[in-house]
């Protein structure tokens, strides 16, 4: 059997360039404090407007800015230790917003 499917991601500009900087400044502070980036991480230059690619990364410590809001493209993945969910939800709740 052969199963044929199209996937259509559509995922618009960012509407002020502030933000895009702001996603820009999150996603280098992670990759210079040694995250893993696994896609994306940067513009999208061959694009007119202000497009940020979809972005993965792993290996996020505490001392990364990833505690900011990030409005945009962009996941950051954390690993608990040993699976300890006493440590999970102190991570989770160890920060000021409310979009997790």
């Amino acid at each position: 059997m052969l199963f044929v499917t199209t996937h259509v991601m559509l995922i618009g500009a960012m509407i002020m360039r502030a933000q895009l900087e702001i996603i820009e400044s999150l996603v280098q502070d992670a990759i210079q404090k040694v995250a893993k980036l696994h896609c994306g991480g940067k513009r999208n230059s061959s694009l007119h407007g202000q497009f940020f690619e979809p972005t993965l990364s792993s290996n996020i410590t505490a001392d990364m800015r990833i505690k900011e809001e990030v409005f945009g493209p962009v996941i950051f993945i954390i690993m608990v230790p040993n699976d300890s969910d006493d440590e999970w939800i102190r991570l989770v709740n160890d920060c000021d917003f409310g979009l997790q």
